[in-house]
């Protein structure tokens, strides 16, 4: 064989060689890789057959959720609503000039307390004064012609015609000075009743014909409040019943009692405007002051009044958290409940709860039915839980 034969065998069978090696390292690379890849599966399912590290029960071995809780006391609740309601004098006396004259005096003004027989207007007398000198003068004579025409017909010197005529001009004259001293009796005008000025209608100087309207007195020791009540709470309120009724711009707070309640509705409204009366001893309250009126639906003696913010809304319902037993930690409750009445953030539950049950005030949103909780606070009043979740 010749030389050059003889090298380009060897090349060959060197680069078979090293083909060869090239491909049992990529086969030996391959099956290493498998094997890494298959080394989380066997750790999992180590773990899984209990011979690793133990997997975390996310139902029962989960950490107890911290929550805060009240244990629920009976308490009385009143069930009440408030309206608006405007108040006016009991009554409203207008007062008129008796006598006819120019007015001399008019001792009052707008606003003023008068009692009753004070006095309002003071009329111009003498020209009564006058009439009442000269009746008196002419009395004096019928008088002594009576007398004259008496003794004339003793005599047989007048006849009982006469006589009558005598006697009829004395009494006229009498009736006509009874008139005029009942004139000069009314040239005052006094004020009738005990209350406030509400209008002054006439001043001194002016002239004042009998009837003529002198002044607007108000009694203010009891006023009359008038509420629109609703169709819906009409039938709260009965006649005789007593209530609280505030006078803001006063702040005063009085009790009344229903006088009236309509028994028609207004058409317009679909409102009763119901009567109270309120005593004003003192006159503390003006007339047409607005007032604000607490009319009580129901009293619950012994009501279960816990925070709305403790209730959840479920799909159809209503439910509230509660922890069992006295232990500081369980297993939650979830209850159906049922609502009363409420104000702000208290609500009366009329079922689904009583006294000494551990409530969910604070922590609740998350829970379900049988999760672990612990209670990491207790409150021990009603008022403190809200004072908290102010």
């Amino acid at each position: 064989m010749r030389r050059t034969d003889f090298n380009v065998l060897v090349s060959a069978v060197s680069l078979a060689l090293v083909a060869a090696g090239l491909w049992t390292g990529c086969r030996s690379e391959g099956s290493g890789a498998e094997a890494i890849e298959s080394k989380p599966e066997q750790r999992n399912s180590e773990t899984a057959n209990g011979t690793g590290a133990p997997k975390k029960d996310t139902q029962h071995g989960a950490e107890p959720t911290p929550v805060e809780t009240w244990t629920i006391e009976t308490t009385k609740y009143v069930d009440s609503f408030k309206v608006p309601g405007t108040s006016r004098p009991d009554k409203t006396i207008r007062v008129a000039a008796e006598s006819a004259g120019r007015i001399t005096s008019a001792p009052f003004d707008v606003g003023e307390s008068v009692e009753k027989g004070a006095l309002l207007t003071l009329v111009d007398s003498d020209r009564d004064r006058a009439r009442i000198d000269r009746l008196e003068n002419q009395l004096e004579t019928a008088r002594r012609e009576y007398q004259r025409t008496k003794r004339l017909e003793n005599d047989g010197l007048a006849t009982p015609q006469e006589l009558d005529q005598a006697k009829s001009r004395l009494d006229d004259v009498k009736l006509q000075l009874r008139e005029a001293e009942i004139g000069l009796e009314h040239v005052s005008t006094h004020s009738p009743v005990t209350g406030r000025v509400s209008r002054k209608l006439v001043e001194a100087g002016e002239y004042a014909s009998p009837g003529t309207p002198i002044a607007e007195i108000v009694t203010d020791d009891t006023l009359e409040v008038t509420a629109a009540i609703p169709e819906s709470r009409i039938g709260a309120l009965e006649r005789g019943d007593a209530l609280d009724v505030t006078f803001p711009a006063a702040d005063i707070t009085k009790e009344g009692v229903v006088s009236v309640v309509p028994v028609e509705v207004d058409p317009d409204t679909r409102t009763y405007p119901v009567e109270f009366t309120v005593g004003n001893e003192g006159g503390a309250v003006r007339p047409g002051m607005r007032a604000s009126l607490t009319i009580v639906q129901k009293v619950w003696q012994a009501a279960v009044v816990v925070p709305r913010t403790a209730v959840l809304q479920g799909f159809s319902n209503q439910e509230v958290a509660v922890v069992p037993g006295d232990s500081p930690s369980g297993q939650v409750e979830l209850r159906r409940v049922t609502l009363g009445p409420g104000s702000g953030n208290r609500v009366v539950v009329t079922d689904g709860l009583d006294a000494g049950d551990r409530l969910v005030v604070r922590g609740h949103r998350s829970l379900t039915s049988s999760m672990p909780v612990k209670i990491v606070q207790t409150y021990p009043s009603l008022e403190e839980v809200l004072a908290a979740q102010e």
